[in-house]
């Protein structure tokens, strides 16, 4: 079998790209459903800054090594997961019209929070 050929190295490899690209789209995902919201909202800005914190780390971490991107997450991304948690808790059905697109995208966040990679590995982004 081919797969019993590949070195463990190179396999682990692999996997450790895949973990990374899911990671990416999976926030990816996330903040497109937070951009698709109404222009006009401030809570959409303010989500959208949040998540441009995320891109300014990962855009930091070009040319480092595995352990110095893993300690750059952890001191930077890491905060950033933590107040966009907050942020989207502490939004209430006043702040939050139940059928706007604002809940809508806030939900879907609510919704995915645990399943969303929020370790700030070394092979994922942040």
């Amino acid at each position: 079998m081919v797969r019993d050929r590949v070195p463990q190295a190179r396999e682990d490899d692999c996997f450790q790209a895949k973990e990374a690209r899911d990671a990416y789209l999976a926030w990816a995902h996330a903040r497109r459903t937070i951009y698709d919201v109404a222009k006009e909202n401030p809570h959409r800005v303010k989500l959208l800054e949040m998540f441009e914190g995320l891109y300014d780390v990962n855009a930091c971490e070009q040319g480092m090594g595995t352990e110095a991107r893993l300690e750059h997450r952890q001191k930077h991304a890491l905060p950033i997961l933590e107040v966009i948690k907050k942020y989207v808790d502490s939004l209430t059905n006043a702040d939050v019209l139940p059928k706007s697109d604002l809940a809508g995208a806030v939900g879907y966040l609510r919704n995915h929070w645990d399943h969303r990679p929020t370790r700030a590995s070394a092979s994922s982004p942040a």
